[in-house]
């Protein structure tokens, strides 16, 4: 056989196989016109099966079955009486209800009223064949109008300007009884044209209600109304005007029906007013946006409320109504209240900035950080400025003073009007630089509120009086009888400056901490008494000032501290006006008394007196001092505004911490783990870890440490409880779970590890730890705790200072004992607060403050805390010295220079003596306060 005859072979055979397998094979079907035709006649309302017997004129007749052979005769006859009966029935209906167009088919029923027979010879005789002819569409019928009862309404005319619209009036429907007569059907009258979808009525009513009339408004039932206070505080809800558009005129005669139309706007409490107003028909679409306004409250109850503007609030009633504009915005409703009386504002005291007294504004939120940093630097640069004028005419005075007596290398001595008129000329210069802090000076003296600068005031007026004079007796200058003290003049305008910019900068220091980013902490003393009496009980002899620290948002009153009085200002509001008056009496007794008539004498007499009792160290013995514990701030991270945190915190007495601070990071040793019972050591130590960082304290750093890659996925932690000296206990993922002492576990029934094993492990100054798991002793750890150098030395200083420690601690090795031995502390300035203090502690450091005074800052390090306190308790005894000190050398000074005056050694009061009488005092001023350190 040939390869072609194989291969034809093959196809066949494939060929019937594939015919075998086919499920439709041998399936006929029809044609798609035939299936389309068979789909329309379901369609359709005539009979599916023409061709079998219509007498059953039934729509539906082909459901059921056509031959009847089966059915019994009497079951036959009462089905026919059953079908005549109900025929009857719906012709007498059809009579009653008016409906005489029974051409129509009834759609709703099993069989029609008329058979498709009839129907088929009527269209027969018109030629048209019922089941071609297209159905026409019809219009629909416009549905009849129901009569109303007539009512006596008013004409409709054309009425004035309506005024603001108020709220809707909802009046109940009328009841109107529809007289008798032709009843209406409500069959379909044809085949339908078009359906209407019922699923949104809102739309198609509010369109077909546009085409009904404008109903006057009627005054309705009188309802309660409202108190007058209630009315008066609510706001009018009124609608904006609307674009106008024109209508059909509404015939007079039809009758005017007032309709129940739902009011978006009918939440409103306010009454509208009830007044007869004729009205044109419906010409404004309503607005869906309601435009709320305020009413005033002082409308009397029987007359309507009026919508007044919100910037007229304050203003008296008007007597005219504004309209609304719909372009304007919505006023949100303002409930008005009686304005409250504030008490006046208390005018701010002047600071003085460069010896200017200004009106500053404090520093009261971060968008005043750019002008007062300007302000402080046009500050900082005109003191500068200042201080080298007033230093370089000091100079210069000392030269030419030098030289006018003695002579410079190996020259001759100046002439004697060189030298006076040299020294006056510098001195004006001085002073007239100086003259923000001459002129306030004397002000203030003037008002008997004297400061830092009426000393140098007074004795720069003296000089200049003085120098004036001495060109007029160059004689006695001349010979050694009278001299000129212009060069200690300068030097106190000179060391005044410098006080004032060592203030100025220590304030843009501080400002610059205050604005920095980052958390500040602010320090101040325990509030509640109560509360530190027993926290401080056993640790303090004196009334308990326990100083903490505490997160802050704000640091206010920045300002007003920085410039505050310091004790040099407070001193020279006595010693300044008792100093002049005494050397103006000084001057008084040269001149009638001591000698008479010598006004030279008298004049330098009252100079001399002046000159030697300046505080020249003034302002330098308090920001001297201030300055050294900024600098100790700023090396520590932190920050102290000025004399007022060292008088605040000076008589601090404790300082409140927690365990957790004595106690970093690193500081903690984990020497060992012994494990009891085989006990799975991952889990324990992971819900141990979980218990300690949710309760912190200083054993949650060492553990957190030992679990750092597996807390991702920690149990829920709940109900911790700390025991007082024993240690914590809690539910991790709802297992108990106790961290403590041998204590501990005793006391909640779990069996610890025997004493001389837990001796074992303490030597060389170790520590144990319990983990119990579930009622079963899990394991003991085996810590140590370094003392940390840094806090060890701040510690002592802040014993030696009598600042006792607070500690509060969830660790059961913390104790005071331990403390003091391991900080090398006394054990009786030493106390560990109980659980229920130290949950005061707790809330407290958990709130942040929204804002606090700015006394002392930092950044939540507690060795800063110490180190700021201390330094406040050391520097306030310096400045106390300081200012004594100079207090003394300026009584000294006038007491030495009377009694020469008395003695009538005017030669012995020499320029040369009283500088340096001044520059051994300031010397001594500087000095002293340094020997002890902040």
């Amino acid at each position: 056989m040939s390869l072609r005859k194989q291969d034809k072979l093959r196809r066949r055979n494939k060929k019937e196989t594939a015919e075998e397998e086919d499920p439709y094979y041998g399936l006929k079907l029809k044609s798609r016109e035939e299936y389309q035709k068979e789909y329309e006649e379901t369609l359709s309302f005539k009979p599916i099966r023409p061709e079998e017997d219509s007498e059953k004129t039934g729509t539906f007749t082909y459901l059921f079955d056509k031959d009847d052979t089966g059915i019994d005769p009497a079951m036959r006859e009462k089905l026919k009486n059953l079908h005549e009966k109900r025929r009857r029935r719906v012709n007498e209906v059809v009579k009653e209800t008016g409906t005489n167009d029974v051409a129509k088919e009834d759609i709703y029923s099993i069989t029609t009223a008329i058979s498709l027979d009839d129907i088929r010879k009527e269209a027969a005789k018109k030629g048209v064949d019922i089941s071609q002819q297209p159905i026409p569409l019809e219009e629909p019928q416009k549905p009849r109008e129901r009569p109303r009862k007539e009512e006596d309404k008013p004409s409709i005319q054309d009425p004035q300007e309506r005024p603001l619209p108020m709220q809707a009036v909802q009046n109940p429907q009328i009841d109107a009884h529809l007289p008798e007569g032709e009843k209406t059907t409500y069959r379909p009258t044809g085949t339908p044209v078009h359906i209407v979808p019922l699923n949104d009525l809102t739309t198609p009513v509010f369109n077909e209600s546009r085409a009904y009339p404008r109903v006057s408004r009627s005054a309705p039932k009188e309802e309660k109304m409202p108190r007058k206070e209630e009315r008066a505080s609510r706001p009018v809800i009124a609608a904006p005007a609307a674009e106008k558009q024109e209508e059909t005129a509404i015939p007079v005669s039809r009758p005017v029906v007032p309709a129940k139309v739902p009011d978006r706007f009918a939440d409103a409490a306010v009454p509208i007013d009830k007044t007869d107003v004729k009205e044109k028909p419906l010409k404004k679409k309503a607005s869906g946006r309601p435009i709320v306004q305020l009413t005033e409250k002082s409308a009397p109850a029987d007359q309507p409320q009026e919508p007044v503007k919100e910037a007229e609030l304050p203003k008296k009633k008007s007597s005219s109504r504004t309209p609304v504009q719909p372009d304007k915005k919505i006023q949100e409703p303002q409930h008005r209240t009686p304005p409250v009386e504030k008490p006046a504002a208390r005018k701010p005291q002047p600071l003085h900035i460069a010896g200017r007294p200004e009106e500053l504004d404090d520093y009261n939120a971060p968008e005043d950080a750019a002008a007062i940093f300007h302000q402080l630097g046009g500050a900082l640069r005109e003191l500068a400025l200042r201080l080298s004028i007033t230093g370089i005419c000091s100079v210069l005075e000392l030269i030419f003073g030098v030289m006018g007596k003695f002579g410079i290398l190996g020259t001759s001595a100046l002439g004697t009007t060189v030298y006076l008129l040299s020294s006056l000329v510098f001195l004006a210069v001085a002073v007239a630089f100086c003259g923000v802090t001459v002129f306030g000076g004397l002000k203030a003296l003037v008002r008997l509120r004297a400061n830092a600068d009426s000393g140098v005031a007074v004795a720069s007026i003296v000089g200049l009086i003085q120098g004036v004079y001495s060109l007029f007796a160059q004689n006695a200058f001349g010979k050694g009888q009278l001299y000129l003290y212009t060069v200690v003049v300068c030097a106190a305008l000179f060391l005044n400056t410098l006080g004032k910019l060592l203030m100025v900068r220590r304030v843009n220091k501080n400002f610059h901490y205050i604005t920095s980013p980052g958390k500040k902490y602010a320090v101040e003393k325990f509030d509640d008494h109560n509360t530190a009496l027993q926290m401080a009980e056993g640790v303090t002899i004196d009334t308990p000032e326990i100083a903490c620290q505490r997160e802050t948002g704000f640091l206010k009153n920045f300002l007003r501290l920085s410039y505050s009085d310091d004790p040099s200002d407070r001193s020279s509001q006595f010693l300044a006006p008792v100093l002049f008056c005494a050397s103006l009496i000084l001057f008084l007794l040269m001149l009638l008394f001591i000698q008479p008539g010598d006004v030279g004498s008298a004049l330098t007499a009252f100079a001399a007196a002046t000159c030697a009792s300046i505080p020249l160290m003034n302002m330098l013995s308090v920001n001297l001092p201030l300055s050294r514990v900024s600098h100790v701030a700023t090396q520590c991270g932190g920050m102290i505004i000025g004399f007022p945190a060292v008088q605040y915190f000076s008589g601090a007495n404790a300082v409140l911490v927690d365990a957790k601070d004595l106690f970093p990071r690193g500081s903690i040793v984990l020497n060992g783990i012994k494990t009891f019972r085989g006990q799975q050591m991952d889990s324990a130590i992971i819900d141990a870890a979980a218990l300690l960082q949710a309760a912190g304290g200083p054993l949650s750093s060492l553990f957190s440490q030992i679990t750092r890659s597996q807390m991702a996925g920690a149990p829920k932690v709940e109900n911790i409880q700390y025991e007082d000296g024993l240690g914590i206990s809690g539910w991790v993922g709802g297992r108990r779970v106790l961290i403590g002492s041998r204590k501990l576990l005793s006391h909640h029934n779990v069996t610890p590890s025997s004493e001389e094993l837990e001796k074992k492990y303490m030597k060389g100054g170790r520590q144990v730890v319990y983990l119990s798991v579930s009622g079963e002793l899990s394991a003991m750890f085996i810590i140590t705790y370094k003392a940390d150098r840094h806090r060890s030395q701040e510690l002592q200083r802040m014993e030696d200072n009598g600042i006792s420690l607070i500690v509060r601690s969830n660790d059961p090795n913390v104790t005071a004992p331990f403390l003091a031995a391991l900080f090398g502390l006394d054990t009786h300035t030493v106390r560990v607060l109980p659980d229920r203090l130290g949950q005061v502690y707790e809330s407290m450091e958990k709130q942040p403050k929204k804002e606090a005074n700015a006394l002392i800052a930092t950044r939540g390090r507690t060795t800063t805390m110490m180190r700021l306190v201390t330094a406040c308790v050391r520097q306030r005894s310096n400045i106390s010295l300081a200012v004594v000190l100079q207090n003394v050398s300026a009584v000294l000074g006038f007491v030495l220079v009377a009694f020469l005056c008395w003695q009538k050694g005017m030669q012995q009061v020499s320029t040369l003596g009283i500088f340096i009488y001044e520059a051994f005092w300031c010397l001594a001023i500087w000095l002293v306060p340094k020997l002890r350190k902040p």
